[in-house]
């Protein structure tokens, strides 16, 4: 948005992208260069699940190698460190003959559990699906086949302990059996030690017993795989697209943005308010930066100078020509966006001539470069205006030669007498270019005959110019229908 424009809307942004449309080409090449750079660099991961349930070894024993006791009863899991760790990474490395050091394979390795539940989801990151897939199959299985390896090997070395213990109490056992039976009817001290001790073995062989048979019922079995792992389609995270899409938008909106900053900043554009408070009829046109040379056809500024030239007079609409006065807002007309102006209406199949109405000399370069023609020549019929105007060499201005001679040709009179040559010639649009009202009293003289009348900025024009350009034509009682920024 610009200031001579008030609020926001639809309309105020298609404006700013239509005049700041090669910056934000730019910027949006510069994203889409960005998006390649971020693809190139880019590596896909895969991520793939397998979800297992696991149950605790619950035992007084101390049998379970994935948990923790403090004291006996349940025990405390502590699946998610079993998995993730050394061991288990080892024997995953073999299997799949992974080259990558065992930290590099454990970061790869999630872990997650849900507290309250015995389900575990073992997540492999990898760069190729099928090793994904591969990865959280191989760490699931092996854990549960590690667990229940060292859960039976501890069963095995406390069998063997208590076996041991055993056969070392059953032979006090039998030994205290030994010396009861030796013992005398007269030693009753002698008898009632070795009963003791009968009794003492007798309790510790029947608890050592007791252990062993309890092993026979302990139950190893670790868990089982309930989902083995997909072959992801996808790869894993926000998918590249959306981040190539994301990165592409926000440089574009960083250009878009720079636009609307730099759109307020130009310094071609004064304030709307002050327009809108002394002439609220008035039209304000931004054009796009550039030059007749540069208004190509299809261009944002040909666009916005085909749009003003078909609002100020339909090509074609009547028999007679139709005047428009584009004044400036210094002493000098605005000869060249006045050549654009003309060029626009014959682009858009009506014919046009240009006149200044102070004398003025070729300017210009390029297709801008003007031509100037003696206007008392073609009011004196000495030169026919189609042969002058009309000759296909460029733009042509007719300009009085010097002061006198624009006292003597801008004048109601001769503009009358202009417009009837313009019509005999076949014209549709005779483009007066003068300089600013404020203090030019011709140019308002002018302006009283003509059918539209145009104030046209460009990057010399102060706001107090355009304002006062404005209020002088207001005060003429002839408002301009346009303010033109170029």
């Amino acid at each position: 948005m610009n200031e001579f424009e008030s609020g926001f809307r639809l309309s105020d942004l298609v404006g700013v992208i239509r005049r700041r449309l090669p910056l934000i080409v730019i910027f949006v090449i510069a994203g889409a260069v960005a998006a390649s750079a971020f693809l190139v660099s880019q590596t896909t991961e895969f991520q793939a699940t397998t979800t297992m349930v696991v149950q605790p070894i619950t035992s007084s024993l101390n049998l379970d190698p994935a948990t923790t006791p403090r004291t006996g009863g349940q025990l405390i899991p502590t699946f998610g460190e079993f998995v993730k760790s050394d061991l288990v990474a080892t024997e995953v490395k073999k299997q799949l003959k992974l080259t990558q050091p065992i930290d590099t394979i454990l970061r790869k390795v999630d872990v997650g559990t849900t507290e309250g539940s015995m389900r575990v989801d073992v997540t492999y990151t990898a760069q190729d699906q099928r090793k994904a897939k591969e990865g959280a199959d191989a760490f699931a299985a092996v854990y549960l086949q590690q667990r229940q390896a060292r859960a039976d090997e501890a069963i095995k070395v406390t069998r063997e302990r208590l076996d041991a213990e055993r056969k070392v109490a059953q032979e006090a056992l039998n030994t205290a059996w030994f010396t009861l039976g030796s013992a005398g009817d007269g030693n009753t001290g002698q008898a009632a030690t070795a009963r003791a001790q009968v009794d003492a073995a007798s309790a510790k062989v029947e608890d050592l017993n007791r252990q062993l048979n309890s092993l026979l019922v302990i139950d190893t079995t670790p868990g089982h795989i309930t989902r083995a792992a997909e072959v992801p389609e996808d790869a894993a995270g926000v998918p590249t697209a959306v981040i190539v899409a994301g990165i592409v938008a926000a440089i574009a909106l960083m250009g878009l943005a720079l636009a609307l900053v730099w759109d307020r900043l130009d310094p071609r554009v004064t304030s709307e308010a002050d327009i809108e408070r002394i002439s609220p009829d008035t039209s304000v046109d931004i054009l796009p930066l550039g030059s007749t040379q540069e208004a190509r056809r299809g261009s944002p500024r040909a666009a916005a100078l085909n749009r003003l030239v078909f609002r100020l007079a339909t090509p074609g609409a009547s028999e007679t020509p139709r005047a428009i006065l584009l004044a400036g807002t210094g002493d000098r007309p605005p000869t060249e966006l006045a050549a654009e102006i003309n060029k626009a209406f014959s682009d858009a199949g009506a014919r046009a001539f240009l006149v200044s109405t102070v004398p003025t000399t070729a300017k210009g370069r390029g297709a801008t470069k003007l031509a100037v023609q003696s206007l008392r020549s073609v009011l004196d019929g000495k030169v026919e205006l189609g042969d002058v105007v009309g000759n296909g060499h460029g733009p042509v201005v007719l300009s009085p030669e010097d002061s006198a001679d624009a006292d003597a040709t801008i004048n109601p009179k001769s503009i009358e007498q202009l417009m009837s040559k313009a019509r005999g010639a076949g014209f549709h649009v005779v483009l007066f270019a003068g300089p600013t009202p404020a203090r030019h009293s011709r140019t308002l003289g002018v302006a009283r005959e003509m059918a539209s009348v145009v104030i046209a900025a460009d990057s010399r024009s102060t706001r107090a110019g355009v304002r006062d350009a404005v209020a002088a034509m207001v005060d003429a009682d002839h408002a301009p229908s346009d303010v033109v920024v170029s």
